[in-house]
């Protein structure tokens, strides 16, 4: 039987696997917006994108003052 922090790790790696896939062909600002509407934190999408936290973030506000 697997054990519950096992199964959070293999959890944790196929969020990410996903991620990766689902935003290959896209620019940053759309790896972020899609990322962050699927319940991804900032880092967790920093982690999937390779970038900081910080730059991940700045993006955000720049796709909520861009949408008003």
């Amino acid at each position: 039987m697997v054990n519950e922090t096992k199964l959070f790790e293999r959890l944790d790696r196929m969020t990410k696997l996903i991620g990766i896939m689902a935003t290959q062909e896209k620019n940053f600002r759309e790896k972020v917006k899609l990322l962050s509407e699927i319940g991804l934190s900032p880092s967790e999408i920093a982690e999937i994108t390779g970038k900081t936290v910080n730059f991940v973030n700045v993006t955000k506000h720049g796709l909520k003052k861009k949408n008003g």
